[in-house]
């Protein structure tokens, strides 16, 4: 499917098919991911090798553009190549480190403005964009390694806002932003964000079946090899955490977990456009009410999932309502000192524009209907009503 909208888009398109070819070589490109996951030291088994072939299976599809699945292939080189230089030269764990607050909720419900609550007003750690994106040291000189990992960090991200520059509106990224813990995870490949970008059931699959407390673990060796932090606890944050409950206590059974609540309609409605235009790069043009669909159902496996293990494990889980984040935020903040270990004001506070979709969009072209969502969702309505 052809690029529809931007014509610079259908020049490096035709460009990259031209050049490259329209489909990806299967035997290199499989070769050279499974290469990267033994330097990562990825437990292998037959499952694994024939995920790596579904992923490069499902990118040559005609579901996507020659430009559209060479990107993604090649995102997935730059960050699996970080993987496997921070599994060489991290540092073991330290005896100190203390397991991290995790902030969890659906996707646009409010984690990234009650994350850095958490690290601006309570004085939280917080791991910020260039961080986890490139987890690997290069050079022992604190201040030189830095550079070099923000740089790289720079130019690959200044491609992605060249590629997709919308997503800036709804969800502003910088170097020193403090970001979703899938970019770190990304760079072991088993990410489930993968899923989502490019609707990879398959990987979904896998990661359900297998668990995530290898990449969690790697995550937690990352996060204790960074000396300077280990005065204060880490705030962390993943909307996809929800899928996910178990490995977290498993690996950080010691953490804390705070779910945000926020309307499923609201939510759904900010989330469909950054799904689309995201879809709408790697495949061309798409069909927003695919897209909508998409996240209906994706939310409501979040839910059901993250409600059932919360009932079955023993866990304290702590609620917190969007309302209240954005309505009450001052009586929120001293509850959460009175409920927290908290380190006091140490960081300026964003200004809470930086928070606000900027994206203009039809919400209707999405099809999705309040009514329908109500029903479909009155599972967590009923259960959550205070907090929504």
């Amino acid at each position: 499917m052809a690029y529809t909208t931007r014509k610079d888009l259908r020049l490096l398109n035709n460009l990259f098919s031209s050049i490259l070819g329209d489909k990806i070589n299967i035997p290199k490109a499989k070769n050279k991911i499974l290469n990267f996951l033994d330097d990562i030291n990825v437990p292998f088994s037959d499952d694994l090798e024939i995920i790596v072939t579904d992923y490069i299976n499902h990118l040559n599809s005609n579901t996507f553009t020659p430009l559209g699945r060479r990107m993604h292939l090649f995102m997935c080189y730059i960050s699996l190549a970080q993987g496997g230089g921070f599994v060489k030269r991290y540092v073991e764990l330290d005896s100190d480190f203390s397991d991290p607050l995790f902030v969890v909720g659906l996707p646009r419900s409010g984690t990234t403005n009650l994350h850095n609550l958490f690290i601006e007003e309570l004085g939280y750690h917080g791991l910020r964009y260039w961080q986890l994106a490139s987890p690997s040291r290069r050079v022992r000189h604190y201040k030189l390694d830095n550079f070099l990992r923000r740089a790289q960090t720079n130019f690959v991200f200044s491609i992605f806002k060249y590629l997709v520059p919308s997503i800036q509106e709804m969800h502003h990224v910088n170097m020193d932003t403090y970001e979703e813990c899938w970019h770190f995870h990304k760079n072991i490949f088993l990410c489930y964000n993968y899923v989502i970008q490019i609707d990879f059931k398959k990987l979904e699959d896998y990661l359900m079946k297998n668990d995530s407390t290898f990449i969690l673990a790697e995550y937690k060796k990352f996060l204790s090899s960074n000396q300077e932090f280990l005065s204060k606890r880490f705030a962390l944050k993943c909307p996809e955490y929800l899928l996910f409950l178990n490995d977290i206590k498993t690996v950080f059974p010691q953490s804390e977990i705070v779910w945000i609540h926020r309307d499923p309609i609201d939510s759904i409605l900010s989330y469909c456009p950054m799904i689309n235009n995201t879809w709408e790069f790697f495949r061309g043009k798409t069909d927003k009410v695919e897209a909508g669909k998409y996240i209906v159902s994706f939310y409501k496996k979040m839910l059901k999932k993250a409600m059932l293990d919360r009932k079955n494990m023993d866990i304290k889980i702590h609620d917190i309502s969007y309302k209240d984040l954005l309505l009450n935020r001052e009586s929120l903040i001293l509850n959460l000192k009175d409920s927290f270990q908290c380190y006091g004001r140490e960081r300026a506070q964003k200004n809470v524009d930086f928070y606000i979709n900027k994206y203009q969009f039809e919400p209707e072209l999405y099809e999705i209907n309040k009514n329908a969502i109500r029903d479909e969702f009155a599972f967590y309505y009923d259960e959550y009503d205070e907090y929504l």
